[in-house]
């Protein structure tokens, strides 16, 4: 269990999901004070005037763009598998190589 510095009920020091969310739009002042954030995750952009500990729609903006998912392909087939049942990843990448073209990946 961990102890946590809290001053009215708000931890002290934490900061906001929105701070690292690719939905968030952040204008900064130079002062703590002036600072307005936009959450462009709902249908209607909403203004969020409180730091934000939990979101549902938080995606991180630090991750990488490789680590996100492009697009997709469907593949009919059974995948080509070792004796424990995992994918063999090298020898379907090599199949789909051959039979398809990137005409087939559909983006996301």
């Amino acid at each position: 269990m961990s102890l946590r510095k809290v001053y009215g009920g708000t931890p002290i020091g934490s900061e906001s999901r929105c701070d690292t969310c690719t939905h968030a739009r952040i204008i900064q002042g130079y002062a703590e004070s002036e600072r307005i954030i936009i959450c462009t995750g709902m249908y209607d952009p909403i203004r969020v005037p409180f730091k934000v500990m939990q979101c549902t729609d938080y995606e991180d903006r630090r991750l990488p763009d490789f680590k996100r998912v492009g697009g997709c392909l469907v593949w009919e087939k059974d995948f080509p598998r070792t004796a424990a049942m995992k994918i063999k990843r090298l020898v379907l990448a090599e199949e789909i190589r051959k039979t398809l073209s990137r005409a087939a990946v559909v983006e996301l």
